[in-house]
């Protein structure tokens, strides 16, 4: 099977009304056309940006909001930490190259998914 995959949560993938985590101004770079998810960090509560890995296969956050320095020096840890877990081995992610530059994340299969399906975030 491999080593560990880049790969969103159950939260993140399993609610279609995400307002209550995610600003809408924020899920192009976080979220496809048809809802995948890319790698994302969580602060208190709701997304707060995304992670991928450089081309030396060590961890960078990519934040899409402002965050204190008291949450960049607990998501340092937890980078450490993540990349002791997969010992410098490159973790397989379809939109590394878009969330590295910080772009939109692409369109694909040309359906396109709407968080406006269920607003009210109480389930798939």
């Amino acid at each position: 099977m491999g080593g560990p995959r880049a790969g969103p949560g159950p939260t993140t993938m399993g609610w279609r009304g995400r307002g209550s985590y995610l600003d809408p101004p924020r899920r192009p770079y976080l979220f496809d056309s048809v809802g995948n998810a890319a790698p994302t960090v969580w602060v208190n509560g709701h997304i707060a940006g995304a992670w991928v890995q450089d081309e030396a296969n060590r961890v960078q956050i990519r934040w899409r909001e402002q965050v204190g320095r008291g949450m960049r020096r607990r998501a340092a840890e937890a980078v450490a930490r993540l990349e002791a877990f997969v010992e410098g081995e490159r973790i397989p992610m379809t939109y590394a190259a878009a969330l590295a530059d910080g772009k939109q994340l692409p369109l694909t299969g040309g359906h396109e998914f709407s968080d406006s399906a269920d607003s009210s975030g109480s389930g798939p």
